[in-house]
């Protein structure tokens, strides 16, 4: 009985510890593809009435859309659209 307990416990601390390595590598994916993380690489996130805009199919000339940045955000407005060849 006594090493059936103890094969248990192995048992458990083991999955313990293969949980907490996926809750980290999950929490450092989670991080890495986070707005604010794209932002830092340089990128914007553009948006127009609320819902970010991934394609300029979804724009016309004179739409107003707020552009965010690393550190803060403008509003622009839409002169041409050009569509992808």
């Amino acid at each position: 009985m006594d090493h059936d307990s103890q094969l248990i416990k192995s048992a458990a601390l083991q999955r313990l510890e293969t949980a907490k390595l996926q809750f980290a590598a999950l929490s450092d994916k989670a991080q890495l593809l986070s707005p604010r993380n794209t932002l830092n690489r340089g990128y914007a996130l553009v948006m127009r009435g609320g819902a970010f805009v991934t394609e300029s199919t979804t724009l016309a000339a004179g739409d107003v859309m707020t552009v965010h940045l690393k550190h803060g955000s403008v509003r622009a407005e839409v002169r041409e659209v050009r569509q992808p060849k």
